[in-house]
């Protein structure tokens, strides 16, 4: 067995650093401030992502929708939520049709968590954080070329690996959701 496609996502907005202009704020599941979650414009590209995957009249040869759905869960405290907090919303939709939603890597088990996505069938979804995500494609063999980091301020971008008999293809998909959002690829 092995994936057909494995897409990488970096989880979306979070909140600004201490000192930075403007201040943006984390905001949890109940309301709260919490510096571990999404920005408001963090689970506004969450609630996007669902019909960006799961399109209500997806066209011939979508090749989006996950089989099977990753995050890097928040294994410890100071851990961020933010990973699972941007496909939670993709996950329950598919959760009707039986797609497992995977939460039990944490952000540096990057081994264990491709060693286990090279298992499954079909399409891929991982959601990670940003600095990891290039050391996680480079565990696909054989390595394919993918930019050296993934910049600071992207949260709009897929990286896509399709898998065929001479390996990995990389390429990407500018997401374009939000107002805002970069045409370019990273």
């Amino acid at each position: 067995m092995s994936p057909s496609r494995i897409i990488i996502i970096r989880h979306a907005e979070k909140p600004t650093k201490p000192g930075d202009e403007p201040a943006i704020a984390g905001i949890a599941e109940n309301g709260s401030c919490d510096k571990k979650s999404l920005t408001p414009r963090g689970w506004q590209r969450a609630g996007a992502l669902v019909r960006f995957f799961c399109p209500l009249h997806p066209p011939p040869g979508f090749g989006l929708l996950p089989s099977i759905i990753y995050a890097a869960g928040a294994k410890t405290k100071d851990d961020s939520k933010r990973p699972t907090q941007t496909v939670q919303p993709l996950a329950d939709l598919m959760q009707s049709q039986h797609v497992p939603f995977i939460e039990s890597f944490g952000k540096d088990d990057l081994q264990a968590a491709m060693t286990e996505a090279l298992t499954r069938n079909g399409i891929v979804l991982m959601a990670w954080e940003h600095h990891r995500i290039p050391d996680l494609a480079a565990l696909l063999h054989p390595v394919p070329a993918t930019p050296d980091a993934w910049p600071d301020d992207r949260f709009d971008v897929l990286w896509v690996f399709d898998h065929s008999a001479d390996g990995w293809a990389f390429s990407q998909i500018a997401q374009r959701l939000l107002n805002g959002d970069d045409d370019t690829v990273i």
